[in-house]
């Protein structure tokens, strides 16, 4: 059935139908193809996830506060903080690719409760940003910095929850997602001859089995992977080439 109808001569959207608008829009309820929608897949396409926030916290119990941080990245605090506390997110990242992005993931603080802190990592230890509630933009960063939450002295956590992300603007949607590397960070993790999970440096053992103190072993042609199956440490019990 068409859309349309032809009154004299004219055609007309019959009623109940949408209509696409002919351009991109940040308004209209039908575009063909929405700008925002647009905006997003372009963020996602040069980042290659939404969480650009990696999170290398470590659950522990400090100072009346006891942290514990989850597979997904959040975390929990639980306890009355005895004196000033902070849990490390990350201690050293080079903080220009956060420039002008949004800071997010603490909920309710209070200058004089718990924040998450995004700070200068040598002297003076300018701070950067502080997410209280809801968001924070991140002004120009130049160098490397750290990234933590802050409980002060005396405040009171019950079940405290913090998802810590940092994420371009053009993600419209400000809903927590776990930080995960993308493809691209791992290509060049791996390019540079690290370890990434079970992707391993390549290298090939000459003869026998891995031990820890061998150093038998001869470095494969860059572009050459290999992949541990089976892992339970870092000498994998299984190669297999890519």
């Amino acid at each position: 059935m068409s859309r349309y109808s032809n009154i004299n001569g004219s055609l007309v959207p019959i009623a109940g139908y949408q209509v696409a608008d002919d351009a991109l829009s940040t308004t209209s309820d039908h575009p063909i193809q929405n700008a925002v929608v647009a905006e997003t897949v372009n963020a996602l396409n040069e980042y290659g996830c939404k969480n650009l926030l990696p999170n290398e916290a470590v659950a522990k119990a400090e100072d009346g506060i006891t942290w514990t941080v989850n597979s997904d990245g959040t975390v929990i605090a639980n306890g009355t903080a005895s004196s000033n506390t902070r849990l490390y997110l990350n201690q050293n990242v080079d903080g220009s690719g956060w420039s002008n992005k949004i800071l997010s993931g603490s909920i309710g603080g209070t200058d004089d409760t718990y924040y998450i802190v995004i700070q200068q990592l040598t002297s003076p230890y300018n701070t950067y940003a502080r997410c209280m509630s809801g968001e924070v933009v991140i002004p120009e960063i130049s160098g490397n910095v750290q990234c933590f939450i802050y409980i002060k002295s005396g405040t009171v956590c019950n079940n405290l929850t913090f998802r810590p992300m940092i994420r371009d603007a053009r993600f419209t949607n400000a809903d927590y997602v776990p930080f995960a590397m993308s493809n691209r960070d791992v290509t060049k993790q791996i390019t540079a001859g690290n370890s990434v999970g079970d992707v391993f440096k390549p290298r090939w053992r000459i003869t026998g089995s891995p031990s820890a103190n061998d150093t038998s072993f001869m470095d494969l042609p860059a572009g050459t992977y290999m992949v541990a199956v089976n892992n339970t440490s870092y000498f994998p019990t299984q190669w297999g080439t890519l």
